[in-house]
């Protein structure tokens, strides 16, 4: 018994097959050499690949690569990285197996090996791997097969009966674009990751991560194939990647054009240096008592319109305007230091900058316990600093104009305050006393007694000096 098969000796001592049922099968075509076995088929020049591997350390009832005719032997691919990009081909190496195609037979002891060369020879391995799978095709094929739709029609027609067997594949598209199923017919030495197997029985998926493969009968395959494509041609399935792709684009736009944005700001916002931000505060701080000084004061009890005034002016001069002064003065003694601190730190960085580039000047010597690198480093940082302190510099006339603007708008806030409790206080209570006299004129006609009666008695608290006031 050798690998599931019968074998019993005939009268000339020459093992012959059994089939299952006991009786004797045809004998096979053969030639062995060691352990390449060859079956041909027709006679010379027609040879198919072993069924199984006649390598003696494979397990059993493993497959063979479609390398070509004589199955793993017939023809071998270099593996660059199983060999040094440079160096020298001496006569003690191990000869690989591009040499024994004689694809490197140029290269003698002691010539340097290009990475170019050793490129090249792979991809003229991989070719020969490619023509010997064709060459035993057959002929309506031959240098047909490229994609699976080729490897399809050609299990379609010719179906189990097809005299190559297996076809590896993988993705055209192998980053999640273009369609699933669009796959290109490759060699087995040329497989990297995952990979498909296509055979008459139908597809199966293999992942190199270890899990588990995927079987797909061929005309399920065929069918989704179908279906994939029409829904392809549906609008929505059509322009989704492309509208898609394209509202990624946008979102990454807009975004970037934010962080540009932001940058700017960062780089000229008053707000965010913080120098300028505490002094900011603290004239903010100044501009809302600024707002709340009381400029008017309101007696209990109503006075003549010259005591106002006067109590008025009093209150204006005394106290409105004594507090107003310091609040002003405050403001300018915070846009001073920090003009005077701004300018400071961007003089020191100055000298900070100069100082390290006379010490990175060839003729100058280093320091002790200090490296040309770290020097490097320094001035690269102190440089960055210098041009934001300049940056700073140069921003001090928008602080300033920015402060007296918050001023003059506190001076108008205080002027609609201090006429809005005016308005509120005369509404309350009165405020201010006037004084009206009245004298009628001796030529006014009078026709009515009583008139004259009232008349007289009006003259005559006149001169009493009687008078009337009201508020």
């Amino acid at each position: 018994m050798k690998r599931g098969l019968n074998y019993e000796s005939d009268k000339n001592g020459t093992n012959v097959r059994v089939g299952a049922d006991g009786g004797r099968l045809p004998p096979l075509k053969h030639q062995a050499t060691g352990s390449n076995l060859v079956m041909a088929l027709g006679g010379p020049g027609r040879t198919i690949p072993p069924m199984v591997s006649n390598d003696p350390a494979a397990r059993p009832g493993t497959l063979p690569p479609l390398s070509g005719p004589n199955g793993a032997n017939a023809t071998a691919t270099f593996n660059p990285n199983a060999y040094p990009t440079s160096g020298a081909l001496t006569t003690g190496n191990a000869v690989p197996p591009h040499q024994q195609n004689g694809a490197f037979q140029s290269l003698v002891a002691g010539a340097t090996v290009d990475l170019d060369v050793l490129q090249a020879a792979q991809i003229k391995e991989e070719s020969l791997t490619m023509n010997a799978i064709q060459s035993i095709i057959e002929p309506d094929f031959r240098h047909r097969i490229y994609n699976s739709l080729d490897a399809i029609e050609y299990f379609a027609k010719y179906g189990h009966e097809a005299k190559v067997k297996l076809f590896h594949c993988v993705k055209t598209a192998p980053y999640k674009s273009g369609s699933p199923y669009d796959l290109t017919v490759v060699s087995k030495e040329n497989i990297r990751g995952n990979y498909y197997t296509m055979t008459a029985a139908g597809v199966v998926h293999i992942y190199n991560d270890g899990s588990p493969a995927e079987f797909t009968p061929l005309g399920e395959w065929v069918r989704e194939t179908s279906v994939y494509n029409m829904m392809r041609q549906l609008r929505f399935f059509r322009n989704f990647m492309p509208l898609r792709y394209m509202r990624t684009w946008r979102a990454g736009a807009r975004k970037q054009h934010y962080e540009n944005l932001k940058q700017k700001l960062e780089s000229r916002l008053l707000y965010a240096k913080p120098d300028f931000c505490y002094t900011i505060m603290d004239i903010g701080a100044k501009a809302f008592a600024f707002r709340q000084t009381q400029m008017l004061t309101f007696p209990d009890d109503p006075l003549p319109l010259n005591e106002f005034i006067s109590l008025q002016d009093e209150q204006y001069k005394n106290k409105a305007l004594t507090s107003l002064t310091n609040l002003l003065g405050s403001v300018e003694s915070s846009l001073n230091r920090l003009v005077v601190d701004v300018r400071k730190n961007e003089s020191w960085l100055r000298r900070e900058v100069d100082e390290l580039d006379r010490e990175m000047s060839p003729s100058a010597a280093l320091k002790p316990n200090r490296s040309i690198l770290k020097v490097k480093t320094e001035r690269l940082e102190k440089g960055k600093a210098l041009r934001q302190a300049q940056l700073d510099v140069s921003l001090l006339v928008n602080m300033v104009r920015m402060a007296d603007y918050m001023c003059v708008e506190s001076s108008l806030s205080l002027l609609l305050k201090t006429l809005k409790d005016l308005q509120q206080a005369m509404n309350s209570k009165p405020l201010i006393t006037t004084q009206l006299c009245f004298r009628v004129a001796p030529s006014l006609p009078s026709s009515n007694g009583d008139f004259d009666g009232v008349a007289r008695n009006a003259r005559g608290e006149d001169e009493k000096g009687g008078g009337g006031g009201g508020g």
